[in-house]
């Protein structure tokens, strides 16, 4: 995977997996765990495509990187081999805080990537007893971790490790969390000027 064309621009690859080739064992593995009910969004172009891929990741050593995980939505993340610590970051604690301590106009979401960027310690301690939700947690070798709706994450992959890859799995949930979540994701798509007609079909679909 490091000789992709992806991993040598970014340090990170994707692709979905094909039957014979691992899906059927992993599918099943994934729906031993449920994380609240799911949406169902199979009525929607490329909905049932969405719910059923599942994804080979594979990160070049060191790299370091701010993801919002595919479409807002919430996703599983088993890791087959190597480390990576991880950050996650609730969106909707965050814009409340900045809004509430006028920190700052963000209306975008790379604004609000921007700005995590640049933390250092001092303002993370802060965001967090501001009141900024916040965890960490160093993903190992055959361990699974939940990525909740409208949360961001910081991967930093393990310097000194020949491999370091995984399977993930992303789908929507449906509760008043992740409605917020979502619609807030949208807010901040619509305002970078970014086309949120699917995202607006799914936002109706939780109601």
């Amino acid at each position: 995977y490091k000789n992709s064309a992806g991993a040598k621009s970014t340090g990170r690859t994707q692709y979905p997996m094909v039957a014979k080739h691992g899906l059927e064992e992993s599918s099943v593995f994934f729906q031993n765990f449920q994380m609240g009910e799911l949406l169902d969004i199979s009525s929607l172009q490329g909905g049932r495509v969405f719910m059923d891929t599942l994804w080979f990741y594979g990160i070049v050593p060191g790299t370091e990187k701010l993801l919002m995980p595919p479409n807002c939505g919430a996703m599983f993340k088993y890791q087959v081999s190597g480390t990576v610590d991880t950050l996650f970051i609730d969106m909707v604690s965050l814009a409340s805080v900045i809004d509430s301590k006028s920190l700052g106009s963000y209306g975008r979401l790379d604004e609000y990537l921007e700005a995590i960027e640049k933390w250092d310690k001092d303002t993370m301690a802060q965001l967090l007893t501001d009141g900024v939700k916040m965890l960490q947690h160093k993903l190992c070798k055959n361990e699974l971790i939940y990525v909740p709706m409208g949360w961001v994450i910081v991967e930093k992959a393990a310097p000194d490790e020949v491999l370091n890859y995984g399977v993930r799995k992303s789908f929507m949930t449906k509760h008043t969390t992740s409605k917020t979540a979502y619609g807030l994701c949208r807010t901040l798509f619509a305002a970078a000027g970014r086309n949120i007609d699917r995202m607006n079909e799914i936002y109706l679909l939780m109601e």
